[in-house]
């Protein structure tokens, strides 16, 4: 295993910021840096990554003594200065894990002046026993002294969200992890449908399981089947519902949806985020967009596009513009007033619908 202390030993200039793949395909070749910055919207793969780390440097029983996990908002200088310069337990290596570390690496940084310079002191002394990843949350600020020292003898690890194609072909693999394979329109379903990849992941556990050993192609009726085996009412039948505007049965779905435990939050979010994609298809199709380069665009699946431009015609631009204001109303009372929220969030749903 090669611990990399300065990027430049590689040979070749390294990239400021590396994906998932890259960063797997460097613990592949035993290219394991000292520290790490992990960033990017993309938790599932974040967390991924995490464990193929810990698998790389740990075995199972020295993940008991030196695998750390530290919340940077909890600590002081103090303590991170102690838990940077410790030594393993009963081992040869150590992982510390830093969590919430856009309070050093963020544009708003809230790190006090002697937690920065623990930091840079210790990217000049680096613990050859111990690799540190730094997690955070929301935007780096490249500008920062600290970003720049922790490139010379780091990596930046960005876990961006799959769309598009990419999307779909991370789909097709899963499918073929477990020997099966599946139907273009049912990975764009199944795409179109699912922002959450450790949701999905577990959606295409059932599907397998559902369609059994002896169906190898797995097709859009089962992958529907499946998924509305595993929930008695779809997110995206309410979407669906409010997209084409019938009031009667969004309110009667979103009712059942709330009984079963969801969230008046969490429903609105979909809803919303539906309508704000029908108001930019319509915006881009007014300023002479061709449908193809909507697709592209937006990233569209075709699936959602195909259903997204049949509902578009139920709404002009200025509906969508007051249902958007109103979306807004909405949320913000749904997050702030003591008014019932289900009955908020029905109400909501017949307005749009009107």
């Amino acid at each position: 295993m090669k611990i990399i202390k300065f990027r430049e030993r590689l040979g070749t200039a390294v990239p400021e910021i590396i994906g998932y793949d890259n960063f797997l395909k460097s613990l592949d070749d035993e290219i394991i840096y000292p520290v790490y910055l992990f960033c990017g919207g993309e938790k599932f793969f974040l967390t991924e990554a995490v464990i193929r780390l810990k698998g790389a440097l740990l075995s199972e029983k020295e993940s008991q003594w030196n695998y750390v996990e530290l919340d940077a908002e909890k600590i002081d200088d103090k303590d991170l200065f102690s838990e940077l310069i410790a030594v393993p337990f009963f081992g040869e290596k150590r992982i510390l894990i830093i969590k919430n570390s856009q309070k050093y690496f963020g544009s708003e940084s809230k790190a006090s002046k002697k937690e920065g310079e623990v930091i840079e002191e210790y990217f000049d002394r680096i613990n050859s026993s111990c690799t540190v990843v730094f997690i955070m949350d929301g935007k780096v600020d490249k500008r920062k002294k600290i970003y720049g020292k922790l490139l010379e003898k780091g990596a930046v690890v960005e876990f961006l969200p799959l769309k598009g194609k990419n999307l779909t072909k991370w789909i097709g693999d899963q499918f073929n992890a477990y020997g099966k394979k599946i139907e273009k329109t049912a990975r764009e379903y199944l795409a179109a449908g699912f922002d959450d990849l450790e949701l999905l992941k577990t959606e295409i556990q059932k599907i397998v399981l559902f369609c059994g050993e002896e169906s190898s192609m797995v097709t859009l009726e089962q992958v529907k089947e499946a998924v509305s085996r595993t929930q008695s009412v779809n997110i995206f039948d309410i979407i669906d519902a409010v997209g084409n505007r019938n009031s009667s049965l969004a309110v009667e779905l979103v009712r059942e949806m709330l009984a079963a435990g969801e969230s008046p939050v969490f429903i609105l979010y979909m809803i919303s985020k539906h309508l704000r994609t029908i108001f930019r298809v319509k915006s881009l199709l007014q300023d002479g967009y061709s449908e193809k380069q909507i697709v592209a665009k937006l990233q569209l699946h075709p699936y959602a596009f195909r259903k997204i431009m049949e509902q578009s015609k139920n709404f002009s631009m200025e509906d969508l513009k007051k249902i958007l204001r109103l979306l807004l109303k909405i949320d913000l009372m749904l997050k702030t007033s003591s008014v019932n929220s289900k009955l908020l969030l029905e109400m909501g749903v017949v307005e749009l619908c009107l």
